[in-house]
């Protein structure tokens, strides 16, 4: 990961078990109003990664999607997500969701995630 000490890796070969949803939280915030952060996803067998904000209602509402193989290659540069919120009052927390299809090549990779939030 481009600058990173820390990454969070989701493994899909054994003994993981092909075709799982994994999900990771953030903890709770007040008013997020960026988030960022560089993504991997190269193989055949690569899933969907959803990306949802929790609102002050505790309602998760989806404001990113990645579907499928995004790298061409296993030498490709990390990608940048980027997301500025329009109503950062209304945001609280981050919720990955990463729903693997049946395969061995379908691990994913997050690093240098960023929350900007007020006070």
């Amino acid at each position: 990961p481009p600058n990173s000490q820390f990454y969070m890796f989701i493994e899909s070969s054994s003994p993981n078990n092909q075709s799982n949803c994994v999900a990771t939280m953030t903890r709770l915030f007040n008013r997020i109003y960026n988030i960022s952060f560089y993504y991997f996803m190269y193989g055949s067998s690569i899933g969907r990664l959803q990306i949802m904000y929790q609102n002050g209602l505790d309602q998760f509402i989806h404001f990113g999607v990645l579907d499928g193989q995004q790298q061409t290659s296993n030498i490709d540069d990390w990608i940048l997500f980027e997301y500025d919120f329009d109503n950062p009052d209304d945001t609280k927390g981050i919720k990955f969701i990463y729903d693997s299809i049946s395969g061995f090549y379908a691990d994913l990779a997050l690093a240098n995630i960023i929350i900007s939030y007020l006070n």
